[in-house]
């Protein structure tokens, strides 16, 4: 994800993606610490589900 929006070259904080999920995840989760909409495929990145 983060080379597709910054492109291969960003420098700066790789956290940013996870910081920039937990926000989006404050906003539409009932449960943040248990997303069921935004979720986390370990070695894959994130995925919608509904």
């Amino acid at each position: 994800m983060l080379d597709q929006v910054w492109g291969e070259n960003y420098v700066g904080d790789l956290k940013v993606v996870d910081v920039n999920i937990r926000r989006i995840r404050r906003k539409i989760e009932d449960d943040p610490a248990n997303p069921t909409y935004l979720c986390t495929e370990w070695g894959y990145g994130y995925i919608w589900k509904e």
